[in-house]
């Protein structure tokens, strides 16, 4: 296995004599950043100069394991080719102190992660990846200090300790400051962090410090300064041809993280064209681990996709027990409460699901597109957001005699089917799928599977898993990941705490680029289940009406017995697991 090298140093230019030849001005990474100060007139240089720097350190490093964070207010980017790099996921800018300041957490809890965790016996971030199979990625923070820190916070210890441990764990920081900025005693955290970073002052002439290179002494030798000067536009293109290589129409439009293969490689939650997947399925028995990756894959769309790119449909049928918590989820449009005995309820909302999609196919039709992408690209200011339709404990809707069950996959093939052109996508979840009777055109659209262990072989059903020995007998934490011609087993990254994830997404955020879920709560009305045939007592077998002349809309009109026995629901127990022992697999 080839390990991912990173740039031990971070280049910012060269001394050149005519004599002598030249040296370059470069700084060891592991130094963990540097200040450059300068006069208002030398701004763009400044600025020009903290660019290139960090444009070289992503063309030396391996492909997305890079990202830079940029802390800087201002109306408009100051980093024009940096800023391109937002859709790749590389780059992206803190523009308010709130979302600032939840950036510096995020990577001091990286750093907390890297020492407490992963580093042993005193080793750094180049030597931990020499030996791991799952390369750490480097981050680079670039931050104007007219901006932050802001007001002791976070607090000059904080802050100290922060950056005094950064460099070895990977993280570099490049500060800016304009020496016109008026000193603020009363923010002692900004005044601890130029005392912390080393100081490489900029002028006419070049750069000079004699903290971590001889300038002073060069330049009295007759060496003269030059500033990196990079092919910005060829970095880029390389960067998107190794990243992006692929159209809209190729691409996947979801791709999340949940875990890591054997071999140390990300295993991702992957729905689109390039993976070959449209629809989803997550079983596992109870305490298996399935609630907590539901959970974490609904914080994740968050983080990565706002709510005119991506919405959330949430059908519980767990008494609100599941997806409560996601109420205030900026991506959530719709939550589906109900009970187990409420089928009827289940039926409306699905049926309201299917009239989104003809909806969309009509919009399709008159717009001369044939699905969600053409359309979006045709009109870029109004564009239609995917839908992901999530369905804990699915095999409810499936339960009662054959005319019920042939109503409810009749709404789901239809969903699966013209689903995927208009950007409405299934994740069917449940305990076992022993006794569910979901027909093969549905099941047949279903292209990732991901199964926790489950009680014995018959609860995988349908034949949809290979390997259904080995799901029986899968460590905790653990599931069958299974996508294309791929079946793998992948280790389930830890939950991640739903409340604070959601609050820091919407502090993030602006407010249109947010929904807030309309609440259907079904939990009062319960509904008349269809009895099977096997069931019904003898004097009542005979059918009331034919039907074959009724309309599934009235199917709940043909039966007329009285509701069976609601069983309690069963939430996943591993909801209620506190700091569970993950296990980390290098």
């Amino acid at each position: 296995m080839t390990t991912p090298s990173f740039p031990e140093c971070v280049y910012l230019g060269g001394f050149h004599s005519p004599q002598l030849g030249g040296i370059a001005a470069c700084l060891p990474a592991a130094q963990g950043g540097f200040c450059l100060h300068f006069a208002p007139e030398h701004e763009q240089q400044a600025l020009r100069l903290a660019e290139n720097a960090a444009l070289a350190l992503l063309a030396d490093s391996p492909a997305a394991l890079l990202h830079l964070h940029i802390i800087d207010f201002s109306n408009r980017p100051r980093f024009p080719y940096l800023n391109q790099l937002v859709k790749q996921q590389l780059c992206r800018t803190l523009l308010n102190g709130q979302a600032a300041l939840q950036a510096f957490n995020e990577l001091e809890q990286i750093l907390q992660h890297r020492y407490h965790t992963l580093f042993q016996n005193g080793e750094n971030f180049w030597q931990y990846n020499a030996r791991s199979r799952r390369a750490e990625a480097c981050h680079v923070l670039i931050v104007n200090t007219a901006c932050f820190p802001e007001y002791n916070s976070p607090s000059p210890q904080r802050l100290q300790d922060f950056l005094r441990n950064a460099g070895d764990a990977g993280v570099y920081i490049i500060a800016l400051h304009n020496q016109a900025t008026p000193a603020e005693p009363q923010n002692p955290s900004r005044e601890s962090l130029l005392a912390a970073l080393p100081a490489i002052r900029l002028n006419a002439q070049g750069i000079h410090t004699d903290d971590v290179l001889p300038a002073a002494t060069l330049y009295r030798a007759g060496f003269a300064f030059t500033p990196l000067d990079v092919n910005q536009d060829q970095i880029l293109n390389t960067l998107r041809q190794n990243l992006a290589p692929q159209s809209a129409d190729e691409q996947d439009f979801l791709r999340i993280k949940i875990g890591s293969f054997a071999d140390g490689s990300d295993a991702y939650f992957s729905l689109g064209n390039a993976c070959g997947s449209h629809h989803a399925l997550l079983l596992g028995g109870t305490g298996s681990g399935k609630s907590s990756l539901l959970k974490n894959l609904i914080i994740r769309i968050g983080e990565q996709h706002h709510a005119q790119q991506f919405r959330l449909y949430l059908m519980d049928y767990k008494n609100g027990v599941e997806f409560n918590a996601f109420r205030n989820h900026p991506n959530v449009e719709k939550i589906f409460f109900s009970r187990e005995d409420n089928v009827r309820a289940g039926m409306d909302f699905l049926k309201q699901v299917q009239a989104q999609i003809e909806q969309r196919n009509t919009l399709f039709r008159d717009a001369a597109v044939q699905n969600l992408n053409d359309y979006n690209a045709k009109y870029p200011d109004t564009p239609l957001p995917r839908i992901l339709l999530i369905i804990d404990e699915f095999h409810i809707l499936l339960r009662g005699d054959f005319r019920h069950q042939q109503y409810a996959n009749t709404l789901l093939e239809d969903i699966a089917k013209l689903g995927r052109s208009a950007g409405v996508h299934l994740l069917f979840s449940t305990q076992s799928l022993r006794n569910v009777n979901l027909d093969a055109a549905t099941r047949d659209q279903i292209g990732l599977r991901i199964s926790y262990r489950v009680a014995d072989e018959g609860a995988l059903g349908y034949e949809l898993f290979r390997n259904a020995k080995d799901i029986v007998s899968l460590p905790p934490y653990h599931a069958c990941f299974q996508s294309g011609g791929r079946s793998d087993s992948v280790q389930i990254d830890p939950p991640q705490d739903a409340e604070a994830a959601i609050r820091r997404i919407r502090a993030a955020r602006p407010a249109h680029l947010q929904v807030q879920a309309e609440i259907i709560d079904a939990l009062e009305a319960a509904d008349v289940p269809p009895v099977a045939d096997a069931e019904r007592p003898a004097e009542a077998a005979a059918p009331k009406a034919n039907p074959i002349k009724q309309n599934f809309d009235e199917f709940d009109k043909i039966w007329q017995q009285p509701p069976a026995p609601a069983e309690t629901a069963k939430p996943d127990d591993d909801d209620e697991i506190l700091n569970p022992k993950w296990i980390n697999e290098e």
